[in-house]
């Protein structure tokens, strides 16, 4: 065998000239082999500052047209990454109050998750970061950066409101007609807006709840169907059936928890209306004292509300008042079909029964000659068809 040394030194010249290197075209010190992208370009290698979107790889990274690196292309060269740039913060991408994390360009393109109400358009789809519904009206709660609100009541079901009765977002806001707003579902879908202090705790405006948009709740009002119904200190004409003040009194003006027959007659609802005791109160008008509550004989007077048919209602006898309105006559006490003799009634005229305190006493009843008094009223004590008297002869 044949050792190294027994090599021709010409062969060993040769075998050491077989390697050689492409050279550097354009004189920048940069060989192609250590990664000058453009050896016929002195103004482009590594260590070049990258002049972004020109077209040109300057600094040979591969990377022209994605400055923060997040993988998506600028906008600028027709991408769809609308913040590109990290070496600034753009107006349009800060956040509106310092309370909100502020993301980086990196953290804004297509793929991020959007941070409704920070003011940014984070997925750079364009749509209004105040409009997380996408129904074309803004949040009504919360401000852009200008401190401009929308009016859209529920913008987003996640943010505003969990409780939407099934209906999606932006099925509410200004635009839906009133008439397609269902009342007492729970929600509020055409944002008719009230005060703020009409807020429940959640924000949300309570309006569902006043179906006749009159500023009162169906829980604070009578009548939520009637706009011209609601509670207030303004006079309620009586007996029309209407408790249009909502004090819960249309037919009892007199307070003493009744109200005429006429009027429960006249409204099959007063109970609701007038959420009293029950009827048949004979007077209850307090605009004047009728002539049938005017007392005679000396007695005083006495008022509406002392007169209805309450059972502890104390029925003064004489007065020619029917104080607990049961149609009885006033001139007899006793209720044994005959009027006092004492008094008269408004005609003037007096009765026959000479004792109203005593039922057994009255005109058409037997004489008792025990008794001291004359039972029947004819002014005789000792008749000769009374009973239980002793028998005298005269001894002629």
């Amino acid at each position: 065998m044949r050792t190294i040394s027994s090599l021709s030194p010409l062969l060993i010249l040769l075998g050491a000239c077989v390697s050689w290197e492409v050279p550097d075209v354009d004189q920048d010190g940069i060989l192609a082999s250590e990664g000058d992208c453009n050896d016929a370009d002195p103004n482009v290698g590594p260590g070049v500052a990258e002049i972004w979107y020109d077209g040109i790889d300057q600094n040979c990274d591969g990377n022209d047209a994605d400055q923060d690196g997040d993988g998506f292309l600028s906008v600028a060269v027709g991408g769809t990454d609308c913040w590109d740039d990290p070496s600034e913060i753009p107006t349009e991408f800060a956040v509106i109050d310092p309370t909100w994390l502020q993301p980086t360009a990196a953290e804004v393109n297509p793929d991020a998750a959007e941070i409704w109400y920070d003011g940014i358009d984070g997925n750079c789809d364009a749509q209004n970061d105040f409009d997380q519904d996408g129904d074309g009206y803004l949040s009504s709660k919360h401000a852009d950066a200008d401190g401009t609100v929308g009016d859209d009541c529920i913008d987003g079901s996640e943010l505003d409101d969990p409780n939407l009765g099934g209906l999606d977002p932006a099925d509410v806001n200004p635009g839906i007609a009133e008439e397609d707003d269902l009342c007492y579902d729970g929600t509020n879908a055409d944002c008719d807006t009230r005060e703020a202090d009409e807020l429940n705790t959640n924000g949300d405006y309570l309006s569902d709840y006043d179906c006749d948009q009159d500023g009162w709740m169906q829980d604070e009002e009578c009548d939520d169907t009637d706009s011209s119904i609601e509670p207030n200190d303004a006079p309620d004409p009586w007996y029309d059936c209407i408790d249009a003040n909502c004090d819960g009194n249309d037919g009892d003006m007199d307070g003493d928890g009744y109200v005429s027959d006429d009027y429960a007659a006249a409204c099959p609802n007063w109970g609701e209306l007038s959420a009293h005791v029950g009827s048949g109160d004979c007077w209850d008008d307090l605009t004047g004292t009728p002539s049938d509550f005017t007392p005679i004989n000396s007695y005083p007077t006495t008022s509406a509300d002392a007169v209805n048919p309450d059972p502890s209602t104390t029925e003064v006898y004489y007065d020619g008042i029917d104080q607990n309105c049961d149609g009885a006559s006033d001139f007899d006490a006793d209720e044994d079909g005959y009027a006092t003799t004492d008094y008269p009634n408004r005609d003037g005229l007096t009765g026959e029964d000479c004792s109203d305190d005593d039922a057994n006493v009255r005109p058409g009843v037997t004489e008792n000659c025990s008794t001291a008094y004359d039972d029947n009223c004819d002014g005789e004590l000792n008749e000769l068809d009374a009973t239980g008297c002793s028998i005298f002869y005269v001894d002629a």
